[in-house]
């Protein structure tokens, strides 16, 4: 019976194409690690932005009520 495996006669060929595939996707997963660090890091900065703006809001907030209560107080 003759044996159903891959002929290994001559498989160099193949391995430079696969090669190249490889390069090709590795550097590709590289390109979207950079960008997908660089929005991180762009969204951090957003994000820390909108909290400090939030903590001030939350401050004047906290001022108006004080300010409304002192106010309500004298009546």
């Amino acid at each position: 019976m003759p044996s159903e495996q891959p002929s290994t006669a001559n498989p160099t060929p193949d391995i430079p194409r696969r090669l190249d595939r490889l390069e090709e996707s590795q550097g590709y997963s590289e390109r979207m690690v950079e960008l997908l660090s660089a929005e991180i890091a762009d969204m951090n900065k957003r994000v820390q932005v909108m909290g400090k703006r939030l903590a001030a809001l939350e401050a004047g907030l906290s001022k108006l009520q004080a300010g409304g209560e002192e106010g309500e107080e004298g009546k």
